[in-house]
């Protein structure tokens, strides 16, 4: 198999893992607009009880529901809204690539790079392993669209 067809399967795997991701995204956009705060605390804390029991203490149980519990209204519409929003833009730029209408390629480097730049600006702001590993899978969703545009270009692949 030559260079060019391993990047491409690596590409459309990756279309793939990022298209499932936005769907979850989006879906989560939508439970968080639609769900009260009281109800996102009760299932956080339910979900987190048995680990509690066994580690009162634990690092990540702790801080998820003391986030739940202080989850204002006006952040829960703007997390929800975020998600929606940045979901369906992933989603529709996914589907172009994955179909490879070449003229969207571009766009969606940039559209991916603009949200890079906001990734890297709220890990400045509060800092997540969270955000770095985005980040990072984003950097290679771009390098590999990077290449498979190179290639449709050159018309090693067949658009």
């Amino acid at each position: 198999m030559k260079s060019f067809q391993i990047e491409h399967v690596a590409f459309r795997i990756s279309i793939i893992l990022k298209f499932l991701d936005s769907l979850i995204e989006t879906l989560s956009g939508f439970v968080l607009l639609f769900v009260s705060s009281g109800s996102i605390y009760s299932f956080v804390s339910n979900f987190f009880a048995k680990e509690l029991v066994e580690d009162p203490h634990d690092f990540i149980a702790t801080h998820l529901i003391s986030l739940a519990g202080n989850f204002p209204s006006s952040v829960k519409l703007f997390v929800a809204l975020y998600f929606i929003s940045h979901g369906i833009i992933k989603l529709g730029l996914l589907i172009g690539l994955w179909y490879e209408k070449i003229k969207l390629y571009p766009v969606a480097i940039g559209i991916f790079i603009l949200f890079i730049i906001y990734q890297i600006y709220k890990y400045i702001v509060s800092p997540s392993g969270w955000l770095i590993y985005l980040t990072v899978l984003d950097l290679i969703f771009i390098g590999l669209a990077i290449l498979e545009y190179r290639h449709l270009k050159r018309g090693l692949i067949k658009a």
